[in-house]
């Protein structure tokens, strides 16, 4: 995904999403840490979650009205290059 997409996305995930999910200080393993989301791999999936209410019964409220459905994919966008990064990070030795 282009840079501005992904930073747009950044500025949108720490305004709306942090509290509940970011792992290094608010997730506390409470909330999950949306890298390794199964949700990432679809548009439609997420935007059903984050937009459409698809897991309010579990919690996660929706941002609709809050967020609009390009607003929703910089997130997506953001969260897919965090994932990538976490996934090609060197191993910590032990």
């Amino acid at each position: 995904a282009a840079k501005d997409l992904i930073d747009a996305g950044g500025e949108k995930f720490r305004s709306h999403c942090t509290t509940c999910h970011e792992p290094l200080y608010a997730n506390r393993g409470v909330f999950p840490d949306l890298r390794y989301s199964p949700m990432l791999a679809a548009k439609e999936s997420f935007a059903a979650v984050v937009l459409g209410g698809a897991l309010q019964a579990n919690g996660m409220a929706s941002f609709k009205g809050r967020l609009n459905d390009e607003e929703v994919e910089s997130v997506r966008a953001y969260l897919i290059e965090r994932a990538n990064q976490a996934k090609n990070a060197p191993t910590p030795r032990r």
